[in-house]
């Protein structure tokens, strides 16, 4: 097929809703001659910040499909996972950011997950707690099956460890007690998480945890027949049920899951050993072998000590029974630390009604451009740069 001619194009950026006409005009005006051409307009629509890297690098290709999904023009990926991107995108209607997840092509012409995508999508849709990242809109443009959510701007706790490590008792237990909370609310609601780790928790500004990402909603996913192809998923809850006498979807395997986060949280480092191998995940002695804590971080309050024992007892009789249960727990540990139970993550603290402001100094253009796009995705503005 033949490229578009540079009208043609014009009218395709139009068409998707990447530029108006009053835009495209002022960037074919400063064109000389010898540039105009479709990377030439690419070229200028970036240099004005009206396309993204990502919106660009895709135009470049000849790929014009999925910028605009529903309500949703996406701008950047955020991440990755073997069944789905995720991706910022803006709100055509309304100009706020939102968080699009978008199911993967090799898993889009497969009826079972197609199936599954859009009914954990939809059992999530209905609920609303501060310490769950809400799901919008839900839906199919083309062959993209996808759903819209708020977008978090910060990170998930492997992000943001990966920077601090260990953090101190008050706010790993805040943390982990908004974990609870959420568990709490979706436990009321008949749904248990199963496949709570530090990159299904996102950080907002603000300190408040949110979980994201369910991984089998619901006990229907886990009955004979059901998907097969995400079992990798839940490879460690099946792990830890299967050796402990669990039966499936039990939601004190969720607060096993919200110990070992709890744990890495307060000593930095993980209580499992590191693998990608799923036959190494199956290895019970994972569990068994966990160090404690108070040899990796000695001097951390004895309370605090026995709420991580008894979040990552090995016996699910003796774990809280609920993430009620555990939720009180952890209140009853930030008191103690002399914090506040309230769920303000900025109680006692002056931070005022200013957005975030980040300074960050480089000579090198190349990686100039990186960083602009690394901290654009993650919810800061856009920077022009010198």
């Amino acid at each position: 097929m033949a490229a578009p001619s540079l009208n043609e194009f014009a009218k395709q950026l139009l068409h998707l809703r990447l530029a108006d006409a009053g835009e495209l005009q002022q960037c074919l005006g400063e064109l000389p001659t010898a540039l105009r051409t479709t990377d030439g307009l690419i070229d200028a629509m970036e240099r004005r910040n009206l396309l993204t890297t990502y919106q660009a690098n895709k135009l470049r290709k000849g790929d014009t499909s999925g910028f605009v999904l529903g309500d949703a023009k996406l701008l950047y990926r955020n991440g990755a996972g073997t069944f789905a991107r995720v991706f910022r995108a803006v709100s055509l209607e309304t100009g706020d950011m939102l968080g699009v997840k978008v199911l993967r092509q090799r898993w889009a012409e497969d009826p079972e997950a197609v199936a599954q995508f859009h009914r954990e999508a939809k059992l999530l849709q209905p609920l609303r707690h501060p310490n769950l990242v809400p799901i919008f809109d839900v839906g199919i443009v083309e062959n993209y099956h996808y759903f819209t959510m708020e977008f978090v701007v910060g990170g998930n706790l492997g992000d943001m460890m990966k920077i601090r490590g260990a953090v101190d008792p008050a706010d790993a237990t805040r943390i982990a007690r908004d974990i609870a909370e959420g568990l709490r609310y979706s436990s009321t609601k008949g749904l248990t998480h199963r496949d709570l780790k530090k990159t299904n928790v996102l950080l907002a500004t603000d300190g408040k945890a949110k979980l994201v990402d369910f991984g089998l909603a619901a006990d229907e996913a886990l009955k004979p027949g059901g998907t097969k192809k995400r079992a990798a998923r839940s490879v460690d809850y099946a792990t830890l049920e299967d050796n402990t006498g669990a039966p499936p979807n039990d939601p004190r395997s969720d607060i096993y899951f919200l110990g070992s986060i709890y744990y890495e949280l307060l000593c930095g480092e993980s209580p499992f050993p590191g693998t990608k191998s799923r036959e190494e995940r199956k290895e019970f002695s994972r569990f068994r072998n966990v160090r404690p804590i108070n040899t990796i971080r000695p001097g951390l309050p004895v309370y605090v000590v026995e709420a991580v024992d008894r979040l990552m007892d090995l016996n699910p009789l003796s774990r809280f029974q609920s993430p009620e249960q555990a939720s009180q727990a952890l209140n009853q540990v930030i008191e103690r630390l002399g914090g506040s139970s309230s769920g303000d993550p900025d109680s006692g603290t002056e931070t005022g009604d200013t957005e975030p402001t980040l300074l960050f100094v480089e000579n090198r253009p190349p990686q100039q451009e990186l960083i602009r796009d690394f901290f654009t995705s993650r919810g800061f503005p856009r920077a022009a740069g010198r």
